[in-house]
C-alpha cells in the first residue's frame, strides 16, 4: 500500500512525537481518512502501543469513553492500572452468596485521567476512527473530542478521524484530506511496480478530479494502461462498473440480487435469498465490506452487524437487478414476519423495536408500487393470509408508521373486515355489534361532511341479552347499594342504544341523568362545562399550531427516510431521530399551542369554576387534582399555580362537608391530599 500522502504523513508524526500534540483528520467520504490513519500507525510503531476503535453508529459518548478507558486499562503497566474502588462488600457463607459494588460516582473520561495521568509504560496512541458517528451534532463530536484530549497524560495521545472538521481545540491539531493533487495522482497509480505515460497520469487526475475512492476502484479494476482510458462523460458510473465487473462472477451476482435492499444483515438476507446460509452471506458480506462496496453502518436490536451498500455503487447495482420487484415482496414479507413476531414477544418496547421493521415494510412496499398507498397495503397484506386477531395489530402499528395522516383511510377500509370478524368470533353477540358500531362512529368524526351521532348507534338486541353481572365491580371498595346503583346505570347505559322499544330510548336517556343526577351533577352543569370547553378551544389557536407542527414533522420523516435509503443512515439510525422528532413535536405543541398560550390554564379555571356549581364537589375536586398533578411539572411556567392551590383547597374542604353524611363514600377528600401532596408544593 504505497504512501501518497507523505509529507501530510511527515508532518502528522511530527506532531505526536515532537510537538506532543494530539490529530484530528478530517475530509470528506472516499477521501481516505483511514488508509492514512493506517500509514501513520505504520510511521508509530512500535515506538508506541496503539489501541484502535471504529466508531459505530451504536455507540455513544458514554459507551466510547467506557470502551477506551477498558482499552487502557488492558494496555497499562502494572503499577498504572487503577480499577474501579470498590466501596461496599457483602460477606457470603455456605450457599448465601456475596458480593461488592464498584464506584461509578466518577465518569469514565475523567477515570480516563487517573489513569494516564502518570503513564510509566509505552507511549500510548488511542485512534478513533469515524469519529463523527458518535453524535448528529457535530459540536457535541468535537466536545468530546476536546475534553478527551484534556484528560490524557503527557505519554498518552489521541488520534480521531471522520467528517467533521474541529477548531479552536488548542491540544488538537487538525489534518484535513482533499482530492490529491497530480504527483499524488501519479504516485497512487504507478504503485510499486506499475507504469504509466505522463499523458495517461494527468487524463485519469483531470477526469475523476483526483478523487481517491475513484482512483482505488480504478487501480483495483485495472491491468493494462489501455483499461486506464476513460470516457469524456459518465466517468465514475464506468468506474463503478467496471469495479463490480471485475468481481468474480458468484459475488456480482449476489451483489446485484441483494441490491434493492437498502440493508443487510446476514439473518435478513439468508431469510430473502433462496439457497443462502447465514454462513455464506456473512462470508460474503465481510468480503464486500474489504472492497469497500459494503459499509457496515449499525447493528440490529439481535445484535447482528448491519451493512448498507456504498451509495456510490447502490443506484448501478440496482439498475442491474433482473426483477427487482420480487427481492421487494420477498423482503416486504420479511419484515412483516419480523412484526408479527415482536407482538407476541410482549415487550414493554413493542413501538421501539418494530419501527425499523415498519421503516423497511414502507420502503419494500413503494418497491414494488411505486408510491404504496394504503389500499395497496391491504393487498399485500391479504396475499400473506394474515386475518384478525392476529392482523389488528400489524394494521394498527404499521398503519401509523406506514401512512401517517391517511392512516384514517386505512382503518375506515379495514373496518367492515373487522367488524365481520368481531361478529363471528365474539360470544355476545350485541356487545360486538355495539363495538363495531361505536368504531364507525369514532372513525367517522374525521369525516366532516357525513359524520355520526351518538343517537345513530342503535342496536337490535335487549338489555336481557347482555351478561349483566356484577363482577365488575367486586374489586372495588364499595357498599352493595352502591354497586346496585353503579349496575343500574351500566343498564340504562347500554339500554339507550338497544331497540327494544322505540319509546324506550328516550326513557332510558332520562334514568341515565338521573344516575348523573344523583351523583351531584346535573345537565345544566354538564352543559355549561361543555360549553366552556368548546369556547376555549374556540378562542385559541390550538387546530392551526398542533396542524403546522405534526405536518411539519411527518415531512421530516420522510425527508429523513429518503435519506435513510440513499445514503449511510440506517434504519435503526432512523428510529432515533424518529423518537427524538417525537417527543421534539410533543414538546413543541405542548409548549406553544399549551402552556405559552395559556390554553390548559383557561381550561383549568373556567372549566372548574363550571363544575363548581355542581352539588357534589367532587367532580370539582378531581378536575383540580388534576391540573395541580400537571402544573407541579411547570410551575415556574403557570401564572395560575397559586389559584389552583387555593381552588383546590376550597372544594377541599367542600368535599371534606359534604362526605360527612355518607356512611361509606367512594372516596375521600383525605386521599386526595395524600395524592397531590399539598404540603410539598406550598414548600415549593
Amino acid at each position: 500500500m504505497v504512501e501518497v500522502r507523505s509529507e501530510k504523513l511527515q508532518r502528522s508524526e511530527s506532531k505526536i512525537r515532537e510537538d506532543s500534540k494530539d490529530l484530528h483528520i478530517s475530509g470528506e467520504p472516499g477521501m481516505g481518512k483511514s488508509e492514512f490513519l493506517c500509514h501513520l500507525q505504520r510511521r508509530l510503531e512500535p515506538e508506541y502501543t496503539i489501541v484502535e476503535k471504529v466508531v459505530r453508529r451504536q455507540h455513544n459518548i458514554n459507551s466510547i469513553a467506557r470502551d477506551i478507558l477498558h482499552s487502557v486499562r488492558r494496555k497499562a503497566p502494572e503499577r498504572d492500572s487503577k480499577p474501579n474502588q470498590v466501596t461496599n462488600i457483602s460477606a457470603g457463607i455456605g450457599p448465601v452468596s456475596g458480593g461488592g459494588t464498584v464506584d461509578d460516582r466518577v465518569r469514565d473520561i475523567h477515570k480516563l485521567e487517573d489513569l494516564t495521568t502518570d503513564w510509566s509504560g509505552t507511549p500510548l496512541i488511542v485512534c478513533l476512527d469515524d469519529i463523527h458517528k458518535i453524535a448528529d451534532d457535530e459540536q457535541t463530536v468535537c466536545d468530546f473530542i476536546g475534553e478527551a484530549a484534556s484528560v490524557l497524560g503527557d505519554q498518552v495521545h489521541l488520534i480521531t478521524a471522520g467528517r467533521i472538521t474541529v477548531s479552536g481545540i488548542s491540544e488538537v491539531q487538525q489534518t484535513h484530506l482533499g482530492y490529491f493533487t497530480v504527483n499524488q495522482t501519479r504516485r497512487f497509480l504507478q504503485g510499486e511496480s506499475r507504469s504509466l505515460s505522463e499523458e495517461t497520469v494527468r487524463s485519469v487526475h483531470s477526469k475523476v478530479d483526483g478523487h481517491p475512492l475513484y482512483l482505488d476502484l480504478l487501480t483495483a479494476s485495472s491491468e493494462s494502461e489501455e483499461d486506464f482510458r476513460l470516457p469524456e462523460e459518465k466517468v465514475y458510473s464506468t468506474i463503478e462498473q467496471r469495479y463490480i465487473e471485475s468481481l468474480p462472477l458468484e459475488t456480482e451476482e449476489f451483489l446485484r440480487d441483494i441490491a434493492p435492499l437498502p440493508e443487510l444483515d446476514e439473518k435478513k438476507v439468508s431469510n430473502i435469498l433462496e439457497g443462502k446460509s447465514q454462513t455464506e452471506v456473512s462470508r460474503s458480506l465481510r468480503s464486500l465490506e474489504q472492497r469497500v462496496i459494503v459499509q457496515e453502518v449499525n447493528r440490529t436490536d439481535e445484535g447482528d452487524k448491519l451493512y448498507k451498500i456504498n451509495e456510490h455503487f447502490r443506484e448501478f447495482l440496482v439498475q442491474k437487478h433482473p426483477n427487482s420487484e420480487d427481492i421487494h415482496r420477498s423482503a416486504f414479507d420479511y419484515h412483516v414476519k419480523k412484526l408479527r413476531e415482536i407482538f407476541n414477544e410482549d415487550s414493554d418496547e413493542v413501538w421501539r423495536l418494530l419501527l425499523p421493521h415498519a421503516f423497511n415494510v414502507k420502503h419494500h412496499l413503494e418497491g414494488i408500487y411505486g408510491e404504496g398507498n394504503p389500499e395497496d397495503y391491504r393487498q399485500e397484506i391479504d396475499r400473506l393470509g394474515l386475518k384478525y386477531p392476529e392482523r389488528a395489530p400489524v394494521i394498527i402499528h404499521t398503519g401509523l408508521s406506514l401512512f401517517n395522516t391517511e392512516v384514517i383511510s386505512l382503518f375506515r377500509a379495514e373496518q367492515e373486515r373487522f367488524s365481520d370478524w368481531l361478529l363471528e368470533e365474539a360470544e355476545n353477540e350485541p356487545v360486538a355489534e355495539l363495538l363495531a358500531q361505536l368504531i364507525e362512529l369514532m372513525l367517522s368524526q374525521f369525516d366532516s361532511e357525513d359524520s355520526m351521532g351518538l343517537s345513530d348507534v342503535q342496536v337490535d338486541a335487549s338489555v336481557d341479552d347482555l351478561p349483566m353481572e356484577s363482577e365488575p365491580f367486586s374489586d372495588v371498595d364499595l357498599t352493595d347499594e352502591q354497586v346496585k346503583h353503579l349496575r343500574q346505570s351500566v343498564i340504562y347505559t347500554f339500554s339507550f342504544f338497544f331497540e327494544e322499544e322505540p319509546y324506550q330510548s328516550e326513557e332510558h336517556r332520562q334514568h341515565a341523568i338521573k344516575s348523573f343526577d344523583r351523583y351531584g351533577i346535573s345537565p345544566e352543569v354538564l352543559s355549561e362545562f361543555k360549553e366552556q370547553v368548546e369556547a376555549v378551544l374556540l378562542n385559541s389557536e390550538l387546530g392551526d399550531q398542533a396542524g403546522e407542527i405534526i405536518e411539519e414533522y411527518f415531512e421530516s420523516m420522510e425527508t429523513e427516510l429518503e435519506k435513510a435509503v440513499m445514503s449511510s443512515l440506517d434504519m435503526y439510525e432512523m428510529r432515533s431521530q424518529t423518537l427524538k422528532f417525537g417527543m421534539d413535536m410533543f414538546d413543541s405543541v405542548h409548549r406553544e399551542a399549551f402552556l405559552e398560550s395559556g390554553l390548559i390554564a383557561d381550561i383549568a379555571l373556567d372549566c372548574g369554576e363550571a363544575l363548581e356549581q355542581a352539588d357534589n364537589p367532587a367532580f370539582s375536586l378531581l378536575w383540580y387534582t388534576l391540573f395541580l398533578s400537571y402544573f407541579r411539572q411547570h410551575q415556574g411556567e403557570a401564572d395560575c399555580f397559586e389559584e389552583l392551590v387555593d381552588r383546590f383547597e376550597e372544594q377541599l374542604a367542600e368535599r371534606r362537608s359534604y362526605q360527612e353524611g355518607i356512611e361509606n363514600p367512594i372516596f375521600s377528600a383525605d386521599n386526595t391530599e395524600e395524592t397531590v401532596e399539598l404540603e410539598s408544593i406550598k414548600k415549593d
